[in-house]
């Protein structure tokens, strides 16, 4: 998933999520295996965070939410992920059909009895 040699483009509230999802869970490794995000880019965030106020006690991701919470989170987490695969899908759908498309126009069109009704002759 990772791009060796250059920065890496996460989508946008990426980072924010990640950190929300941290305070409920507080397990950065099994969070960042679920984002697909690496667990040192995840601490580079916390980091970061704890750096511009944002997070003000550095057990604050660490403390672990109620359990009806976390699985509330958890879930969340589960409908996001699952909305991406649908959103590659819904892609990937796209491109095959415009494939199919243009195959289906560049092929010779046939008579109703099976045969190729006309094909351009070639010259010796």
């Amino acid at each position: 998933m990772s791009r060796k040699g250059g920065l890496r483009r996460f989508p946008p509230g990426l980072r924010q999520r990640a950190l929300e999802l941290l305070q409920v869970s507080g397990n950065v490794s099994a969070l960042a295996r679920q984002l697909g995000v690496h667990r040192t880019t995840l601490h580079y965030w916390i980091r970061q965070a704890r750096k511009k106020g944002l997070v003000a006690d550095p057990q604050v991701l660490e403390t672990p939410v109620d359990p009806q919470a976390r699985r509330i989170q958890e879930l969340e987490r589960q409908i996001a992920v699952l909305e991406g695969v649908v959103g590659r899908q819904a892609v990937e759908n796209g491109f095959f059909r415009g494939a199919l498309r243009r195959v289906e126009e560049s092929r010779p069109k046939t008579a109703g009895d099976g045969e190729i009704a006309c094909t351009p002759k070639s010259e010796p």
